[in-house]
């Protein structure tokens, strides 16, 4: 938890057996997911990359398998907005290594597709600073999608970096703020990093593009 902190992950996935599914937040019964909700997108992207698995059985998408609360995928998303999953793998401590090589063979383009959504087009990304060009831990909050269980998605305290996977490309307005700034509204292009200047009362955020 505090590497999480620390990092404010952009995507993570957690690996497990054997149920051949794989969770996307929020499993915990009664949780709201946000509205849309990109990260089941991603998740359906994930899966149809998936080929049929050593027990002949293809993967699916799950809001959970029994009820369970604490886990480290709805945590991370409702702290970070990481893109976070359970994998439930298709075999349990398989001793012939001919089928346990298969079963990573078979499951590795999950984390392949998830590692290049957080490199692709449908991402945004950015840095939040303010006019001294310290960073800001500020909320990044993108216009149209509800959050609804008290979510506050900001940029990393170290460097006020933020790097929020969507569900698709273009152009999505954008609300910055933080105690003691004016907040920044615009638009901003997903895949495209960004640079956000928070200014105080006394002047006028502004947005720059990254060199």
């Amino acid at each position: 938890m505090a590497l999480a902190r620390a990092e404010h992950f952009a995507a993570a996935i957690s690996f497990h057996t054997l149920s051949t599914v794989l969770l996307a937040p929020y499993t915990i019964r009664g949780a709201k997911r946000p509205n849309p909700d990109d990260v089941v997108v991603i998740a359906d992207a994930i899966v149809a990359a998936l080929p049929v698995q050593p027990n002949n059985r293809q993967f699916k998408v799950v809001r959970e398998i029994y009820a369970v609360d604490g886990t480290d995928q709805d945590w991370l998303y409702n702290t970070f907005g990481t893109a976070a999953f359970i994998i439930e793998g298709p075999l349990h401590n398989a001793l012939d290594p001919v089928r346990r090589k298969a079963a990573v063979a078979a499951q590795r383009p999950a984390w392949q597709t998830l590692f290049r959504a957080t490199l692709g087009d449908s991402v945004l990304i950015g840095t939040v600073i303010d006019d001294k060009g310290a960073p800001v831990t500020a909320e990044v909050v993108v216009d149209g999608v509800r959050l609804r269980e008290n979510e506050q998605w900001t940029s990393r305290p170290r460097d006020g970096a933020f790097h929020r996977l969507l569900a698709k490309p273009g152009p999505v307005k954008v609300t910055v703020s933080a105690d003691g700034y004016l907040p920044w509204r615009g638009v901003a292009t997903t895949g495209t990093p960004m640079l956000v200047v928070l200014q105080d009362d006394l002047g006028r955020p502004r947005q720059e593009k990254m060199k």
